[in-house]
């Protein structure tokens, strides 16, 4: 007989579970996967410090996955999915905020993604280039682990999850709006 967590679930599903939340992760460099979502999930699925490891892990795996990519096929890439204005604002923000700017842009849709396929078109050093984004996943995948381990003790979990999703959505679409303004 296999063995239950209280919840019911068994370690195989819970194995599967953790698996899927990784590899949704993961492929997020390339996919529009909403990672807020997930790593509320994995907060749910695994508890506060749990959710967080495993939530961890896949943003790390996203990271390389478009570190490498964007290193590998680098002006190809950026061509075929940016506009020139985003090069230019993501060229001035790194020109002002350096490592900082993967730290700022690792909670926001989009942003996230763009800065790590920025950085390895920009041939930024890996020992420049991990530290910043293995201390910024840490912090989203603590927040956000413990937002769904939270959330689902209290009964609101969904509220959780539309919470995740639209807070960053609307960080983004005023940041827009401002590079708007400011041309």
């Amino acid at each position: 007989m296999e063995s239950q967590f209280s919840d019911g679930t068994t370690i195989e599903n819970r194995w599967w579970t953790g698996l899927a939340i990784i590899a949704g992760l993961t492929v997020d460099i390339l996919l529009p996967v909403p990672s807020s979502v997930l790593l509320v999930f994995a907060g749910r699925a695994f508890g506060g410090w749990g959710g967080a490891a495993v939530g961890w892990l896949g943003l790390n795996l996203s990271a390389a996955v478009g570190f490498w990519i964007s290193r590998r096929f680098g002006q190809r890439i950026v061509e075929r999915f940016s506009s020139r204005a985003d090069v230019e604002d993501f060229e001035l923000l790194d020109a002002k905020a350096g490592w900082w700017a993967l730290v700022a842009c690792r909670p926001l849709p989009i942003l996230a993604e763009a800065s790590v396929i920025f950085a390895g078109l920009s041939d930024m050093r890996a020992s420049r280039f991990w530290p910043p984004i293995l201390f910024a996943n840490g912090i989203i995948a603590i927040l956000y682990g413990m937002l769904g381990d939270y959330a689902a003790r209290q009964q609101w979990f969904v509220t959780a999850v539309v919470v995740s999703m639209v807070l960053p959505a609307l960080f983004i679409v005023a940041w827009r709006w401002k590079q708007r303004v400011r041309r």
